[in-house]
């Protein structure tokens, strides 16, 4: 490790960093902090009016559309009023989706899942069959008995969370009633659907009578469950049932959706950001199973589809990149396209707005590995694939874009053929491809598509880099994510990095660790960036044909953590919330452990100008998180990175972090994680050579060494393999406790106690850890990807520590850096004819 001892640089280069790089907070005496939300809600009539007085206009963002390939002879057809089915196509279309299911082969496959899946209403025996039995003939006390038996599948939980899988298979079932034109079994659901009728109706009552009754999601959707499945089931029976049951059944729904409105509803709009948003547009799709008819509201329909705009608008950036990690926005957005096909029958089509497909033409093609079949973005469900009912149906109405072939070809469930749960939209939305693997046609690939190497979205403070597009492509994904304004789907790891190289991945996201130690990111003293974890400031970014480069400031997010808001609650105010009762238990842990924390509103402009102005009718995020607040959590002086990919024979990446936290000597410890096949072959004092597993095994290791009868791997030649160089990282002032790189395994436990799955183990991974007790690490780190047989690089420094030479194949890079006063690093590099200097005057704050 003495090769690395700090040397400070010298001021070589005289480098410009934006101005404003730090987080902005208004002062603490700025009137808007001190805004309250107003005591009073909106009435009902406001809300379906879309009326909300005493709220500012949302920031305004226009969507753009484009129909070019969208193939809008595939929408269906809306019938008369009182004609069914009629929610997501008219009877008329009965003849195409039965032509379209049986042609293809995803849609063969699809129906005989949803066949297999939907028999368990015949299954004697089971708690569906039993609840079935029972509603078919009418026996609502044996159905009852059934219902909440010792069988029972309801999800339990406070209102809002139950799924309801009988009434799911139901509406399964009388979908492929209608597909089979089987009358006799439409008539026995119709039957079932009147009883379930009977039961319900007086429950929905119940539950609407409470306090904040007329909001569907806090209270009637934990009766009736979370998706559209009552009004599917209507939809698809009615045309078999007598007016009498027409009745019976139209009026539950007419009580599920009278006078009520929905989360989403009643947000300002540029709150309509994340994946319950496209959860609750299940409320207006229900309505429209009524549609035209005795107790139908009109009102619903126009208020979803402002939602679901909005949806689009806010959670989406311009160049299509989610709020959330892969997982969850594609989730959200699966809900939210069964709507948007309800909308594109009526004549309101968000499917060719560019912001829609740009999600699967640019950012899944951006983040999806170079070799293809996994996916990688920042924060939970970030490990995810898109989802699939998203993804088919976007395939459906764009059958010859190569970006959308390209991506849903590479999806899991396509590669391994497995389709165990068809949503109704899939059944709607079959495509005639089959990916198996042995069968798979590669139509496109990433080359075809005449994308740029680089995607630097301002909107999240993210950026997509790679010197080609190729399965053996080396890749870099960095994300700041600027945009934050709430307690998400978010990690403490703000300037986290994933890179891939030679048809592997070798840096992860995280599924959803919540802890900076299990994170791609700095831990001081084994404490990391807050969680929730505010947003880091996008410094600056250089893109050329030589090297592409951002930098983000980080200190706002060690200095500070984010929460909850009702976990700060008062036990009065508990009881004027009472639906929030949840999170009394982790308030007392919070409480008891770290009694010293004081908790006040982010002060964050950003923060401001995402709630001041729009507290009126007192708005909730999630249906309980108002105004964001923030208490101190690791303060440092300051905390930098800088990540790039410099191209070449070998593209290589570098991560430069300038962190400091005190004048005290402390223990940093830079993370990268690593898939769980990683080895090590050799480790040195200042450098790892990993490779991907496997190999033969060396077995005259010299000496008495603890593996001398074991031996260490030895890669194929051929084989991927990764060189990381520890270009320097600061030593402690007694050498003696230096503590010492290593790759280790650790197990992915849940340890913070304060929100969701406390003590869950999430697997095991691979762990880089490059440890420095120093007063600031100073750490820079390359990642050389290479093959086994292949020269390493020569890297060289000058005696002053300004000058890094990087020389390999031939080619010579020449950094030449400077520190900056406030503790950053910038640098000018130089080959050849080409220079890059970084921040540059054309950076981008």
């Amino acid at each position: 490790m003495r090769k690395l001892i700090f040397i400070a640089f010298l001021p070589i280069v005289s480098l410009i960093f934006p101005a404003g790089i730090a987080a902005q907070t208004v002062a603490p005496t700025d009137p808007r902090l001190q805004e309250q939300p107003s005591p009073a809600r909106y009435t009902v009539e406001e809300y379906l009016n879309g009326e909300m007085p005493g709220r500012k206009p949302s920031p305004e963002v226009k969507l753009t559309f484009d129909a070019t390939g969208f193939a809008a002879d595939r929408l269906y057809h809306v019938p008369a009023p009182g004609v069914h089915p009629r929610m997501l196509f008219a009877p008329e279309d009965l003849p195409r989706i039965r032509e379209q299911l049986n042609s293809t082969i995803v849609g063969r496959e699809q129906l005989a899942q949803m066949k297999k899946k939907s028999s368990v209403l015949e299954a004697v025996g089971t708690w569906e069959a039993d609840c079935y039995s029972a509603l078919v003939k009418g026996d609502l006390n044996a159905f009852r008995a059934a219902y909440h038996g010792p069988k029972t599948k309801l999800v339990p939980g406070p209102p809002g969370t139950q799924q309801n899988p009988l009434v799911g298979t139901m509406q399964d079932r009388a979908f492929l009633a209608l597909i089979d034109d089987d009358t006799a079994k439409s008539r026995e659901l119709a039957l079932a659907a009147v009883t379930l009728a009977k039961y319900m109706t007086p429950e929905v009552e119940t539950v609407g009578s409470r306090k904040y009754g007329e909001d569907f999601w806090r209270n009637v959707r934990g009766v009736v469950g979370d998706g559209a499945a009552i009004g599917f089931l209507y939809d698809f029976t009615a045309g078999v049932m007598t007016d009498e049951q027409r009745t019976i059944v139209r009026g539950l729904i007419a009580a599920i959706t009278r006078d009520r409105y929905t989360l989403g509803m009643d947000l300002p709009h540029h709150w309509r950001n994340w994946n319950f948003i496209g959860m609750t547009l299940y409320f207006p799709l229900l309505s429209l199973s009524i549609e035209g008819e005795q107790g139908y509201e009109p009102r619903l329909y126009a208020r979803g589809v402002d939602v679901a705009t909005d949806y689009l608008k806010y959670s989406t950036s311009e160049n299509g990149v989610g709020k959330e990690g892969i997982g969850y926005h594609t989730a959200g957005m699966s809900h939210t396209s069964e709507f948007l096909l309800a909308m594109a029958n009526r004549g309101t089509n968000l499917y060719t707005a560019e912001r829609f497909r740009r999600m699967t033409e640019v950012w899944l093609a951006y983040a999806m590995q170079p070799f293809g079949g996994s996916w990688s973005s920042s924060g939970d469900l970030g490990t995810f694939p898109p989802n699939i009912t998203f993804l088919q149906a976007t395939k459906f109405f764009y059958p010859k874009s190569a970006q959308v072939d390209w991506v849903y070809q590479n999806h899991p469930e396509n590669l391994q053929f497995k389709r165990p749960n068809p949503t109704l939209l899939e059944m709607l939305t079959p495509v005639d491809e089959d990916t198996r693997a042995g069968r798979a046609v590669d139509y496109h690939s990433g080359a075809d598509f005449g994308l740029a190497k680089t995607l630097i979205d301002e909107t999240r403070g993210y950026l997509f880099t790679r010197n080609e597009w190729s399965p053996i492509a080396t890749t870099l994904e960095f994300a700041a994510r600027k945009d934050t304004t709430f307690p998400s789907h978010d990690h403490p790891d703000r300037g986290t990095f994933y890179f891939s190289a030679l048809g592997r991945a070798w840096s992860l996201p995280s599924y959803r660790e919540t802890e900076t130690k299990f994170l791609n990111s700095i831990t001081i003293d084994g404490r990391g960036q807050g969680y929730f974890a505010p947003p880091a400031t996008w410094i600056s970014t250089v893109d050329t044909p030589l090297a592409t480069f951002a930098a983000v400031d980080l200190k706002y997010c060690y200095d500070w953590r984010w929460i909850k808001p009702p976990l700060t609650y008062t036990d009065e105010e508990f009881a004027r919330d009472t639906w929030l009762e949840q999170y009394r238990i982790p308030r007392d842990r919070l409480k008891k452990h770290s009694p010293e924390l004081k908790w006040e509103r982010d002060p964050l402009a950003s923060t401001v100008a995402y709630n001041s102005g729009y507290l009126a009718g007192d708005p909730r995020m999630w249906d309980e998180d108002s105004w964001v607040k923030r208490a101190v959590n690791n303060p440092v002086e300051y905390a930098y990175r800088t990540v790039g990919l410099v191209r070449g024979v070998h593209t290589y990446a570098m991560v430069m972090d300038d962190i400091r936290k005190d004048s005290a000597e402390r223990l940093y410890e830079w993370h990268m994680d690593m898939p769980s096949d990683v080895e090590a072959v050799r480790i040195d004092s200042d450098s790892f050579l990993l490779a991907s597993g496997g190999g033969k095994i060396k077995q005259d290791a010299p000496g008495y060494a603890s593996f001398r009868n074991i031996g260490m791997p030895i890669p194929e030649k051929g084989a991927a393999l990764l060189y990381v160089k520890i270009l320097e990282m600061a030593e402690p002032e007694n050498s003696t406790y230096a503590p010492t790189p290593s790759l280790e395994t650790i197990e992915l436990i849940k340890t913070d106690d304060l929100h969701q799955n406390f003590l869950y183990n999430s697997g095991m991974i691979k762990r880089l850890t490059l440890p420095s007790r120093s007063t600031a690490p100073n750490y820079k780190v390359l990642l050389y990807p290479y093959r086994q047989g292949e020269d390493l690089p020569v890297i060289s420094w000058n005696d002053a520590h300004t000058e890094l030479t990087v020389a390999h194949d031939g080619v010579k890079d020449l950094f030449l850096l400077t520190k900056h006063t406030d503790g950053r690093t910038g640098f000018v590099l130089k080959r050849g004819d080409a220079t890059v200097t970084f921040p540059s005057s054309a950076s981008t704050p």
